[in-house]
């Protein structure tokens, strides 16, 4: 017996210790980003990989239109999905997701209705477990990453502990890059009018 449990203490180790690397890289992927479209690619993909998904979908929500337009999607082994956007207005369900703002999964067999369109395998076979991620900025719903996975079986908590860890330093990173455009753009708006000043003026010294 305490050989059995060296061994579940020795992979609990392992384990711990490849979720805290996960999110210590990724807090140092993202720490130089100033692109949102890069920041949510470049945390789908660590969630994808804390999960040992076959991949994941990004989408960005628009409450005007209570729709999610989908930005990327990467699944390995799956056809591209064709899809471009989902409406969440007739979706009961996906819509209380939304609402929770915390992490959701499920699995779905080959003849459910999955709440997110159900990838595509080679073998024509739908059935998949998935992990539906809210990222929130400033306590907003932004954007939402999907995690597809083929195992018959929904993540742990662990796993989606870890999800919520990566999802939050997402949204630290789109709040960070959402202040530089702004700056940026503030002191890019005041240059010019400073230009355009200084030319008024030039021209009325000329005139008199």
């Amino acid at each position: 017996a305490s050989i059995i449990e060296n061994a579940q203490l020795v992979d609990e180790t392992l384990t711990r210790s490849a979720d805290l690397e996960n999110i210590v890289q990724a807090s140092y992927d993202l720490s130089t980003m100033l692109e949102e479209d890069t920041i949510l690619s470049t945390v789908a993909v660590h969630m994808s990989n804390a999960a040992r998904a076959e991949g994941y979908r990004i989408f960005q929500w628009k409450p005007e239109e209570d729709t999610l337009i989908l930005l990327e999607e990467d699944v390995v082994g799956a056809k591209p999905s064709g899809i471009t956007a989902v409406s969440v207005t007739k979706n009961s369900q996906l819509k209380q997701v939304l609402n929770e703002e915390t992490v959701y999964t499920a699995v779905f067999s080959a003849q459910d209705t999955p709440l997110l369109p159900a990838p595509e395998w080679g073998d024509n076979n739908q059935a998949h477990a998935t992990a539906i991620v809210p990222i929130l900025v400033s306590d907003e719903l932004t954007a939402l990453v999907q995690i597809i996975y083929r195992r018959q079986q929904p993540l742990n908590q662990r796993e989606k502990q870890l999800l919520s860890a990566l999802a939050n330093q997402a949204s630290s990173a789109l709040e960070t890059a959402r202040i530089f455009t702004e700056t940026y753009e503030r002191e890019q708006f005041y240059n010019a009018l400073g230009i355009v000043s200084m030319a008024i003026n030039f021209t009325l010294e000329r005139e008199t």
